[in-house]
């Protein structure tokens, strides 16, 4: 019996059939995920590792092709491709269909513990990311304004960044623009020629004069408290007044042959809208996250910081906001 006969003997309970079906149709409508590019579950793993003042021909040799060999023989890899940058290499590995991505993961992590000892001293730990690729960039916004490169950009990773990570089905906010704020010491070369100073003994002096450790526990009055040396720098003044030698009979300070200034990293990218300084913000959401509620929500969000004040008139600050 086919639909159509079924329909004439029975269209009572055909039409209610298919009341019931549109109504539920209906129902489902508004939860429909709606996004440029179907889900696809592709099983991808980065591994990225930094060896700084490295040139890519070393980091192909000290690093990538040692990682290749090490991961080489994990059951399932279908693709590896290495790129060689300066200071750092990324490889990606693509796995077939249906593998487990944690268990590639775990995999890897046990592969590169291997060979740990066999990578240069100077390269750091290699860092193993799972790539979500329904993970993408849904937002791209700006903070603008009358600062510097460096506030703006302190400003957005610190206080804005944190604000659009808490809305839901943001999975990260990458921040752009300028770098981490950190300790500089430019030293003064023709002053540590005249008094004969050494730069490893200036480094191992800040090494020595920059601890904090655990030093046990007291009890008092039935009270248990850890006690902890804290002989790290708490300002610049510290640091600058820290003795390094003697010469001539007299004291020598790290201020009297260096000068000790709070500044961002080594700068290699900047970010600039109408020829004014800014600090780009790449808003992914979550692979499994609905990319119109993300949005909505993120506007939300950032109408509400303005209302707030926190970023409108605030230091001059403003924000351009660009969706993908």
């Amino acid at each position: 019996m086919n639909i159509a006969s079924l329909s004439v003997r029975r269209p009572v309970a055909m039409t209610a059939l298919i009341i019931v079906m549109v109504m539920i149709g209906i129902s489902l409508y508004e939860r429909i995920s709606i996004d440029l590019l179907p889900n696809m579950e592709i099983p991808t793993v980065l591994v990225r590792c930094e060896y700084q003042g490295a040139s890519p021909s070393e980091i192909e040799v000290e690093i990538i092709r040692r990682i290749e060999d090490a991961v080489s023989s994990i059951d399932g890899i279908r693709h590896i491709t290495s790129v060689a940058m300066e200071d750092q290499a990324q490889i990606q590995l693509e796995f077939v269909m249906g593998t487990n991505v944690d268990v590639a993961a775990t995999d890897i992590r046990e592969a590169l513990n291997r060979i740990r000892e066999d990578l240069p001293d100077g390269a750091k730990e290699p860092v193993i990311r799972k790539i979500d690729t329904n993970a993408t960039t849904v937002i791209q916004a700006f903070l603008v304004g009358d600062r510097t490169q460096d506030d703006l950009y302190d400003y957005a990773d610190d206080v804005i960044a944190d604000r659009i990570a808490s809305v839901p089905g943001v999975g990260e906010v990458r921040v752009y623009g300028a770098n981490e704020m950190q300790i500089h010491i430019l030293l003064d070369r023709a002053k540590l020629a005249a008094m004969n100073i050494d730069i490893n003994h200036i480094v191992a002096k800040l090494q020595q004069n920059n601890v904090r450790r655990p030093l046990g526990r007291i009890q008092v009055d039935n009270v248990e408290k850890n006690v902890t040396f804290a002989g790290d720098y708490r300002n610049l003044d510290e640091i600058r007044n820290l003795e390094i030698g003697i010469f001539d009979n007299k004291r020598v300070y790290l201020r009297d042959i260096a000068e000790v200034r709070l500044q961002s990293r080594e700068v290699r990218s900047k970010a600039f809208v109408n020829g004014m300084p800014a600090a780009t913000f790449n808003i992914v959401k979550k692979g499994d996250a609905n990319a119109l509620e993300v949005i909505s929500g993120v506007r939300r969000k950032f109408a509400e910081m303005k209302k707030q004040r926190r970023i409108a008139d605030r230091h001059g600050t403003g924000l351009v906001q660009g969706f993908r």
